[in-house]
């Protein structure tokens, strides 16, 4: 037998085998077998497996099994099992099970959950009618602290480390609001630009993460190194050619946008410095999807504080020109961001290369590439980048339309940018790490799992969103005039209807991102790309005739945001739910 302790059982013949396929057995005390198909088995008393304590069990038919699917069995006192589906059990007093999935079973007086663990059961039976109930209430929330946990255990360090370039142009967007009205709304405009430009990076990664995460639940490190130089040198040649191409032709690409030549003339200036660490930034993101998708996160927070306190102090120094640095403006928000950026690739590079726990990977090792890998790669890489740039490709174009409405409207479009920015970081956590967790769950072979864990997130993830907007939004009088200081209040005053509309986007947004990271997980990312069209097209209709209106265009632009989500939602969860998605290989 192997890994399953059994004490008390007398008389007892004892077959151990592995990877074997059994059928016809009878008059069989004990089968302990591993990874084995079981049809036909009768008057079998007990079937051990793996990784099941049982001990002082006495005159008790036990069947304990690990990824096994078993049918038909009858009069069988106790089950215990993991990642299992079982169809027609009858008069089973005991069923013992984990991340399991049931039907059919009857006079069931015991769910014992958690780790296959039964001990000194003799003819134990429980009647009560209130027991169903009990056990339902009981599992549900077993499953649901199970998946809570792992998920804030994954999110919590990538809410602050997959928002960097959210929190850079943050910081860059605040130092502009003291220095001057026109960098202000310029900022705004750019760093939406500049998003579209780093999403182009953020969707290799993140098909990248998928790969990897599946590969690693998988324990195929051979080809989480293999995946691993393949996004590194995606990330490589991607850096190249985009910023040579914003070298070369910035102005041409912006003025198609942009109508004001005071807005023109500072997205160029911010965008000259901005991207000497775009190269730098791109090839880290093969490194943040690496640590991602094995499941070791908190690095990054550590160095995504570096990145930001870094980006703090010298836009400080090189916005306002103190302590003897040049007065720089917009230009010195966009050279502190990307010398932010290459210091905290150097310092992330440096940790990776004396950590001890990639050591398994062989990354010494540079892999001889494949053209399979790179085919793998773009089935689901490419469609996961479309959707990035659909996405703030979307936004890009939005702000391009506010901006027709005049500069004071886009400086207030961009203060609710600055509050959407802060108040999406736990989603963007959560978000992240639910395409891990689903992909690492399909690759341990628990696909049944996967919708309860897209349940689970979208809960907490509205809980989070709701209980730091609803007090920020409808009181940003009392929380943003410290932040943004007293010398223009009015802008805030003029924002405060349009605060509302942001709430209702935050708390749909919340939980539907959840459904479209969950889509991208399983790896069906052609369906989330036609989910993002769909929502992108009726989003950029709505906003684009919205601005029209000369008195509530801005109320309705920004409307049209709450459409797009949740059209985004109900397509991605009939995508979930339809139990189609899990066909994917990898």
């Amino acid at each position: 037998m192997q890994d399953c302790s059994i004490a008390g059982l007398q008389d007892c013949p004892i077959v151990a085998l592995q990877d074997c396929s059994i059928a016809g057995l009878q008059d069989c005390p004990i089968v302990a077998l591993q990874d084995c198909s079981i049809a036909g088995l009768q008057d079998c008393p007990i079937v051990a497996l793996q990784d099941c304590s049982i001990a002082g069990l006495q005159d008790c038919p036990i069947v304990a099994l690990q990824d096994c699917s078993i049918a038909g069995l009858q009069d069988c006192p106790i089950v215990a099992l993991q990642d299992c589906s079982i169809a027609g059990l009858q008069d089973c007093p005991i069923a013992a099970l984990q991340d399991c999935g049931i039907a059919g079973l009857h006079h069931c007086p015991i769910v014992a959950l958690q780790d296959c663990t039964i001990a000194a059961l003799n003819h134990c039976s429980i009647s009560s009618p209130l027991f169903p109930y009990l056990a339902a209430n009981i599992q549900f929330v077993h499953e649901f602290w199970f998946n809570v946990k792992h998920v804030f255990r994954l999110s919590l360090p990538m809410m602050i480390g997959s928002a960097a370039q959210n929190i850079i142009a943050l910081t860059d967007s605040l130092f502009l609001y003291y220095y001057d009205v026109h960098d202000f709304a310029a900022a705004g405009f750019v760093s939406v630009f500049y998003l579209v430009v780093a999403a182009i990076a953020f969707g290799f990664s993140k098909g990248g993460q998928i790969l990897i995460a599946r590969k690693f639940g998988e324990k195929n490190y051979d080809f989480v190194r293999k995946y691993f130089y393949a996004i590194l040198i995606y990330e490589l040649l991607l850096g190249v050619i985009v910023f040579s191409l914003l070298y070369f032709a910035a102005r041409p690409i912006l003025s198609v946008f942009v109508q004001s030549e005071v807005i023109l003339n500072k997205s160029i200036l911010f965008l000259d410095q901005r991207i000497i660490g775009l190269i730098f930034a791109y090839v880290g993101l093969a490194l943040v999807s690496l640590y991602i998708g094995i499941k070791r996160p908190k690095f990054i927070l550590i160095d995504t504080v570096i990145l930001c306190s870094l980006n703090i102090v010298l836009g400080y120094l090189l916005v306002f020109g103190k302590h003897g640095f040049p007065e720089m403006g917009i230009a010195g928000a966009g050279l502190a961001s990307a010398i932010s950026e290459i210091v905290a690739f150097v310092v992330f590079l440096t940790y990776m290369i004396f950590d001890k726990e990639l050591h398994k990977f062989q990354l010494w090792k540079i892999p001889h590439f494949e053209f399979s890998w790179i085919k793998t790669i773009n089935s689901i890489s490419f469609t996961i980048l479309l959707q990035s740039l659909l996405a703030i490709g979307s936004w890009f174009l939005f702000f391009s339309f506010i901006e027709k409405l005049g500069e004071r409207q886009l400086a207030i479009s961009n203060l609710l940018r600055i509050a959407y920015l802060v108040l999406a970081i736990p989603c963007w956590g959560y978000s992240t790490g639910i395409n891990t967790l689903v992909s690492n769950t399909i690759g341990k072979k628990r696909h049944q799992r996967v919708l309860k864990l897209v349940f689970h997130s979208s809960m907490v993830a509205f809980a989070t969103t709701a209980a730091i907007s609803i007090p920020f939004l409808l009181f940003p009088l009392t929380f943003m005039a410290p932040l943004l200081g007293h010398h223009d209040i009015s802008l805030i005053q003029d924002a405060v209807p349009y605060f509302r509309i942001l709430l209702c986007i935050l708390l749909v947004y919340s939980i539907t991102t959840m459904y479209c990271n969950g889509v991208s997980g399983t790896g069906e990312t052609l369906k989330g790309l036609t989910i993002q069209a769909i929502a992108c097209a009726t989003y950029l209709t709505i906003a684009f005739f919205a601005v029209k209106d000369p008195v509530n265009g801005l109320a309705l632009a920004w409307s049209a945001e709450i459409a797009y989500w949740l059209i985004q939602g109900f397509l991605s969860y009939r995508v979930i739910t339809s139990g189609h998605w899990n066909f994917l290989k990898i």
